[in-house]
């Protein structure tokens, strides 16, 4: 039987049977994301009007997926380490932007992640 891994940004459990989510992360995410593991300025960025206007606005002119070619429901912010934002701008250079579904935005973000606790645990 083939196992998958919780959905949720950081988690390590296995969802049930069907579910995208562990048992613990299900009923979090049937809420609307609201962001609870970002920092205080990435949360302002992500509600802010110039970014939901202009990732409508890439979303438009970049309607397919770049990785599976389904339609492209996220723009994900391509930067070399998940959490280091040295300049605000770069959020808005349409350069560090690809458009993704909202699976392989996931898988994107669960493997930054990994990444992310790896090199801590390396590094100290």
């Amino acid at each position: 039987m083939y196992r998958k891994i919780c959905n949720h940004p950081g988690c390590t459990k296995y969802a049930a049977e069907g579910q995208r989510f562990c048992e613990k992360h299900l009923e979090e995410h049937r809420k609307p994301f609201t962001g609870g593991w970002l920092s205080d300025y990435a949360k302002a960025f992500y509600h802010s009007g110039r970014w939901r206007k202009e990732k409508a606005e890439f979303l438009k002119e970049n309607p397919y997926c770049a990785l599976c070619g389904k339609e492209a429901t996220d723009v994900h912010h391509q930067f070399d380490d998940f959490y280091d934002y040295h300049n605000p701008n770069d959020f808005f250079d349409q350069n560090h932007w690809v458009s993704l579904c909202d699976e392989c935005h996931q898988q994107i973000t669960r493997e930054a992640m990994k990444r992310r606790r790896r090199k801590k645990y390396v590094s100290h």
